[in-house]
């Protein structure tokens, strides 16, 4: 006997809804794992971390002249006593060359990164200083341990526009911080001043 044509529509049909109803059931099953998944913390930023830093800086290159004229001084005491052996014969004129630039620009090379890795902060909370080329050495105060602050500038610096900062405070391991060779101190000092201002008040 030959099936009726709608007969053919409802087997095709039945796999069909079958499969929809199994997707169903997988979509519940998901979103009812998802529910029972506990949202974890999420970790602060390195941004978000921080501690409103208001100002960065480094000694100005002004600050280092006076140890560049230093280093010019040993290089040319280097230079004539390499002299004096290549003329006695005892070394090679282009060796004595080679061992007073070296010697310069070791001294040169010593002096940009004792300036670079000198590094002042100024945050909402605190005032730190951080330096050494190879032994690192990080100094820190609170605003509200800052007792004073004193500006020194000699002759030379107060030419060039620099100045160091002195900032004692109570804390008994840092006791004073010095901040040298910075360009425009009162602008530091004003801006230290403002933050203890709102700390009192």
């Amino acid at each position: 006997m030959k099936d009726f044509p709608w007969d053919d529509e409802d087997s095709e049909l039945e796999p069909v809804s079958k499969a929809r109803a199994n997707q169903q059931d997988e979509d519940d099953q998901q979103d009812t794992a998802e529910s029972d998944v506990v949202e974890q913390p999420r970790r602060a930023s390195r941004k978000e971390k921080a501690d409103d830093i208001i100002w960065v800086g480094n000694p100005c290159w002004k600050a280092m002249i006076g140890y560049h004229m230093k280093s010019f001084a040993v290089f040319l005491i280097v230079a004539a006593a390499g002299y004096g052996l290549s003329v006695a014969g005892l070394l090679a004129l282009p060796l004595v060359i080679l061992l007073g630039l070296l010697t310069l620009a070791g001294a040169l090379a010593i002096g940009y990164f004792m300036r670079r890795m000198t590094i002042y902060t100024i945050t909402r909370s605190r005032v730190m200083k951080k330096s050494g080329i190879i032994n690192t050495r990080k100094e820190q105060a609170r605003i509200e341990m800052i007792t004073n602050i004193l500006i020194d500038r000699n002759l030379s610096q107060r030419l060039m526009g620099i100045g160091d900062l002195d900032i004692d405070t109570a804390n008994d391991t840092t006791g004073t911080m010095i901040w040298w060779g910075l360009r425009d101190p009162y602008d530091i000092e004003e801006i230290i001043d403002n933050l203890r201002d709102a700390r009192d008040d």
